[in-house]
Formats: structure tokens, sequence, C-alpha cells
């Protein structure tokens, strides 16, 4: 690659930073799950182990994008807006990498890199206080360097890969999917090496590769009782893959199962054909149409995916598969660079490739770019998302926590604007299952009195089912304060 190529991807990864900034101008937006991270990273800092913002261990999660929002020794949540801002300019730079690999084109590269740059999925990952970006990162870095290992066998190499998938793993628990694609990529990559050989290969890049989590995992259930916390039963459906792709392509159409059937047949077609030119060396034919290396982590990735949804808890939503997405596209601009030099050999000139580029130039320009300029002005303009936002950080319950800091235990039918605005572990109270759950978990309580902390909220998981004044048959009720959207209370025995 050429100093000038690499001067452009760095200017596409600088304004990757600054779309990210720009996106972010009162905070970086948080979901519980982010609470979660940032109590972690918190209770590290002051030297408590990981701990969620319930005040218990961290299982839920890997650790460590908690460990890497310590890392500045400031605040997570401005360390996570920053980290989260550099991933994305790092996404899009390695991206280009990755395109430049298989086409071997400044265009193409560039067009590929510019796709990067303006996926919604990808930027609506790194706005938000979450393990995506690094992840996404961290599997185009492996990506990008399996094939010398294939080529290589070495010890070094073979350390390296591992090293690089087991922090996959130890960013999130679907990590499990990339050492699966790691696994088929070598036996089927390897074709001039034994099978056996292969195989040991494989082993040995599962067992170097597990390590690190399996140490986390025998933690968690030497702290906790369980290896990574519960999970509820899966209510995913196989064709919400396919809505959640096609609407990085095109507006929303809900078309998701024609998505997935579409895919298998331009699969199937493109088997058939290289098939036909190419007779038993299928493998050595696919090779030159199609990005093995890449390819095989696309699928192995999207199908264990869809197996872990039909079996745990597992959303099919742009969460889950915005990693992939450079892949995807690493695998699709590459059959588009050699279906333009196929009709470049037809035309005798460069008219195929710059017909093809040119459509997808239109294409960059028509949805995903106009989609990105336009959130980006809403988001530019608006509050922090999620439980950072000003309403919350200057409600009163919020104000009083800060001031107070009270010594005994804080419960909130909406724990997380607490954890995150005031850094306080505060145990969730069942909001729903009537006043005779929240007896229960209160009377769980260590001490005698506690604080209990409500919210009017719309989210209707964590929406009070209850009124306080029914607390009144086990608990003296104390009003500390009450406000437009909930109120304190402290909660004392009764003696009996």
């Amino acid at each position: 690659m050429s100093a000038s190529m690499r001067i452009v991807l760095a200017a596409l990864s600088l304004i990757a930073i600054i779309l990210v900034l720009a996106a972010t101008p009162a905070g970086i937006a948080t979901t519980s799950d982010s609470a979660m991270y940032v109590s972690a990273a918190r209770s590290l800092s002051h030297g408590e182990g990981l701990l969620t913002c319930y005040g218990t261990p961290f299982v839920r999660f890997p650790p460590l994008y908690p460990i890497l929002l310590t890392i500045f020794g400031i605040d997570p949540l401005t360390t996570a807006r920053w980290l989260n801002a550099l991933t994305f300019g790092l996404i899009v730079f390695a991206s280009g990498l990755l395109f430049f690999r298989y086409t071997r084109s400044a265009l193409w590269t560039i067009l590929g890199a510019a796709s990067v740059l303006t996926s919604w999925a990808l930027l609506l990952s790194s706005i938000y206080l979450m393990t995506e970006p690094l992840f996404t990162l961290l599997l185009i870095a492996l990506v990008l360097y399996f094939p010398k290992f294939l080529s290589e066998k070495t010890l070094r190499s073979l350390l390296i890969v591992s090293a690089l998938t087991a922090l996959v793993w130890m960013q999130r628990y679907v990590g499990f999917s990339v050492v699966a694609a790691g696994c088929v990529a070598i036996v089927l990559l390897m074709r001039s090496t034994p099978l056996i050989r292969r195989l040991g290969y494989a082993a040995g890049f599962a067992i170097l590769s597990t390590l690190p989590i399996g140490m986390w995992l025998i933690r968690n259930l030497l702290v906790s009782g369980s290896i990574a916390g519960g999970r509820g039963v899966s209510q995913a459906e196989l064709s919400d893959f396919g809505n959640v792709v096609i609407r990085w392509f095109l507006p929303d159409s809900g078309a998701g199962t024609l998505v997935i059937i579409g895919a298998l047949v331009l699969a199937t077609l493109i088997f058939a054909i290289v098939l036909r030119r190419y007779g038993k060396t299928t493998i050595d034919g696919l090779e030159t149409i199609v990005p093995l290396n890449p390819a095989i982590f696309l699928i192995v990735i999207v199908i264990s995916l869809l197996i872990a949804s039909q079996i745990m808890y597992v959303t099919l939503d742009n969460r889950m598969f915005a990693p992939i997405f450079p892949l995807l596209m690493g695998v699709l601009f590459t059959l588009a660079s050699n279906l333009g030099q196929w009709l470049d050999q037809k035309f005798q000139n460069r008219a195929g490739t710059w017909l093809i580029a040119g459509m997808v130039a239109v294409w960059l320009l028509i949805f995903p770019a106009q989609k990105m300029v336009r959130e980006i002005q809403l988001l530019s303009q608006s509050d922090a998302l999620g439980f950072t936002t000003v309403e919350l950080r200057d409600s009163s319950q919020v104000e009083w926590l800060v001031a107070n800091s009270p010594d005994e235990p804080i419960f909130s039918n909406w724990p997380f604007p607490i954890c995150l605005n005031t850094g306080q572990y505060t145990q969730l109270s069942p909001a729903a299952g009537g006043v005779e759950r929240a007896i229960q978990t209160f009377e769980n309580a260590t001490q005698n009195s506690l604080i209990f902390v409500t919210f009017k909220t719309s989210d209707s998981r964590y929406a009070m089912t209850y009124n306080v004044e029914e607390l009144a048959t086990t608990f003296e009720i104390e009003t500390i304060l009450e406000s437009e959207n909930g109120a304190i209370y402290r909660l004392t025995r009764r003696a009996n």
C-alpha cells in the first residue's frame, strides 16, 4: 500500500473519530449494561475488584472492557467516549487494510473504507458505552493476521492469533464464535498440510484462545456460583438477522426472510459457477472469486450466533451483528472488484470497474451517507442518550444522594441512573410482582433501615406497580423528598 493511500485512510479515520465526538456532545450514551461496565471499572479503580452497580460480583460480562476503562485514571464515562471514538477511527483504517489486502485496488479500498465510515450500525455502537467497537477492531485485526499464521505455521504466529482471539473472547462472550471460525479456517485453508497436523493446529489454537476466558469463568463460579450469570429464554427469530442486514443497505422494509433466501440463492449460484469452471478444485477456484479467510470467519460467526440465539438469550439486533459488517463488506467489495475486472476484459477497457464502482458510490451517497448526516445533525443537538441525560443527572434524587452519600443500602426500581451519576451501589427493587415481592427483597437487606429511591419511567420493566404506602405493614416510611419524577424514602423495619 502506497503512502498516499495510507494518508487517505488516516484522513477517513480522523473523520470517524470526529463523527463519534460530534454525536456525543453531552457525553456517551448509556444502557443498563453500560452501568455494569462503569461500576466494574470504578470498583476496580477503588481496589474493590470488579463489581456490578448492585455491588455484586461482575460475572455477566467478560472483564476486558471495564479494565480498559480504568487505563487513563479518569471517570469511565469520559474514558469510554474517547476510547470508542478512537476505536471507530481504527476500525475504518483497519477495514481499509482489509479491503486492500483482497482487492489490491485503491479505488475499492477507498469505497470500502467509506462504507464502513458511513455505517450507521457501527457508529451507533460507538456512541454507546458498549463492547462492540473494540470487539470489531480486534476481529478485523485477527482476520488481517490470520493468513500469516496459515502460511508460516510457526509457534510465534500461533501465539499471536491465539492472543488476539483470546482478547476477542475476553471482550464479549460471543467470542466463542470467533474461536469456532478460526478452527474451521485452519482445517479448510491449510490445504498443503496433512489433515492430522491441521487438526493439531486447530486444537492448539482453540486451547490457547480459551485459556484466559476459562480462568475468568472459573473465577466467576468461585465468587458467584455461576459461570456467566443468569440467561433468559431466547425469543429471537432467525428472520431478525435478515431484517438487521437489509437495514444496512436499504431503508427498513421488514423483508428479513427474503434477504436470507436471497443470500442462499446467491451463494449457491457462485458455488455452481466455480464448480463448473474449476471442476474438482472447487476451493482453489472459489478463492479466485471470494476472499475465503474473511468469508469463513463471517459465515461461521453468523451461524454460531444464530444457533446460540435459539439456545440462550441472544438478541439478533444491530448490536449483535454490527461487528461483522466490515467482514461482509470486505467479501462484497472483493466480489464487486472481481466482477469489474471480468467486465473490463469483456470491454477491453476499465469501463466495467468504473460502472460497478459508480453504482456503489451512488448507493453510498443516496442511503448510508445521507442517513449518517441526518442522524449526526440530530445527535449533535441532543442531550446524552440513556441514563446520563441532564434531566437525570440534575434530578432531585441524584442531587440528594451525591450530597448525603447515605450509609444505608440503597434500593431503586431504576438503579442505573443512580449508579452512573453518583457512583453508589444500588440494588434493584422489583417494580413488578406486587408489594409482597418488594417486602421480601427489602427484608433481605443487612441493616434495619434502607434508602428506597423511586423513578417514574416509561420502561414497563421498571415502572412501579404498587404504592410505597403498601410497605407500611412491615416498614416505617420516612419521606425524604418528593419530585415530579419520583421520590426518596427511608424504610425502617418495624419492631416485632
